[in-house]
């Protein structure tokens, strides 16, 4: 029996829907992170400290979903290459800032300018106002759901707790 075909005036859950544009916009999008450390992690990075405050590490780490430990190397990699820079917090000496630098900005721009092609095919059903509109709703949805320059350091203590809590009961259960 073939599976029930969806009609136009049908709409798919919003998580179902964002992650098949999701897919196909990362995959009409793979050979423009080439040249970049962490590819499109390492995009998401630089992306992420152009458009608002230096984030902390692990604010950010935690805004992109991404393991803290993982985090650490990608800025490694990424601060090797003089994308990004790190600066002390002045609201906590225990935290760093990741800073994007002159260089990161070029290559920002140069993705940017490599995924309006992959942009454009993905969004092939949709006409150049509804593309727009679309790209508004989502900035500032995501904008939403960003932590501001002065919960980062609240946000990191919170993280740091509730690790401490997982390493405290990792360790009650194994005794």
């Amino acid at each position: 029996m073939d599976a029930p075909q969806a009609t136009q005036t049908e709409r798919a859950p919003f998580g179902i829907s964002l992650a098949v544009v999701q897919h196909a916009f990362l995959h009409a999008s793979e050979a423009a992170f080439t040249d970049l450390p962490g590819g499109s992690r390492g995009y998401l990075v630089l992306g992420v400290c152009s458009h608002q405050a230096p984030p902390t590490q692990a604010a950010c780490a935690y805004q992109l979903g991404i393991d803290r430990t993982v985090f650490t190397y990608l800025v490694d990699d990424l601060e090797r290459e003089k994308l990004v820079e790190r600066t002390p917090d002045p609201n906590d000496r225990r935290a760093r800032r990741i800073a994007i630098t002159a260089k990161g900005a070029r290559m920002l721009d140069k993705i940017n300018d490599r995924l309006a092609q992959s942009e454009q095919h993905t969004l092939r059903g949709l006409s150049a106002a509804e593309q727009e509109t679309l790209q508004d709703l989502l900035w500032r949805a995501a904008a939403a759901t960003t932590p501001d320059a002065s919960t980062s350091a609240e946000l990191a203590k919170q993280l740091g707790r509730a690790n401490g809590t997982r390493e405290r009961r990792a360790r009650r259960a194994t005794s």
